[in-house]
């Protein structure tokens, strides 16, 4: 359900989460710790940067934090500045077509279900919650 992109930035936050309050993580560590190729990895944290979500430091004792607590960081906040703002209409039919109750497609009626508790589990996650749950297997 997601691109490679925001999968790659959860990834990268859930283990920057779990870094000790105060302390940052060099980009090197992070890439090897998500398994996110260090090229792309760049890109997406200045994306996450300008959204607010990583505060970066350059230097000897800089690398990346996140910018307010894990648990206020929420994954339709990340999705969004990957995939576009979520109110998007989507159809699961054809991507390109706008689908909703005025312009329905076949499958709107048994979609629209599935796509709310989607929407609501992002909008109610935390990388917090998804980091904590993590580290506890």
């Amino acid at each position: 359900m997601l691109s490679t992109t925001s999968e790659y930035a959860l990834r990268a936050l859930i283990e920057l989460a779990n870094v000790e309050d105060g302390h940052m993580m060099f980009g090197k560590s992070l890439s090897e710790r998500a398994g996110i190729p260090a090229g792309y990895l760049s890109k997406i944290l200045a994306a996450l940067g300008r959204a607010g979500i990583i505060d970066a430091t350059r230097g000897m004792s800089g690398g990346y934090q996140l910018a307010k607590p894990a648990k206020d960081i929420l994954l339709i906040d990340v999705i969004e500045v990957f995939e576009g703002v979520r109110s998007r209409p989507a159809c699961i039919l054809d991507k390109n077509r706008e689908c909703d109750d005025e312009k329905p497609c076949p499958a709107h009626d048994r979609f629209q279900k599935t796509r709310q508790s989607y929407l609501k589990f992002l909008e109610e996650t935390s990388i917090a919650a998804i980091a904590k749950r993590r580290t506890s297997h």
